[in-house]
């Protein structure tokens, strides 16, 4: 339903901050190589200023597949 709609999402910056965030729950806090994940102040601010974008992207890209689909079925 929404494959074409999601093409060209970027999914980067998501992924950066999802692999940390896999990293702080499932690791206790540490990476891979065992070392201690550290967020900055500044680190987080960019992360919920890229996830806000990221939300926003997507909420259009399914709005626009929902019309698209609408309009077709009538």
């Amino acid at each position: 339903m929404f494959g074409d709609h999601m093409k060209g999402l970027d999914l980067g910056g998501i992924g950066r901050i999802c692999a940390k965030r896999h990293d702080i729950v499932h690791r206790n806090g540490k990476t891979v190589q065992d070392e201690p994940v550290v967020l900055t102040p500044v680190e987080v601010r960019e992360a919920l200023t890229t996830i806000r974008a990221f939300a926003a992207d997507l909420k259009v890209r399914i709005y626009d597949a929902l019309n698209d689909l609408s309009s077709t079925a009538l």
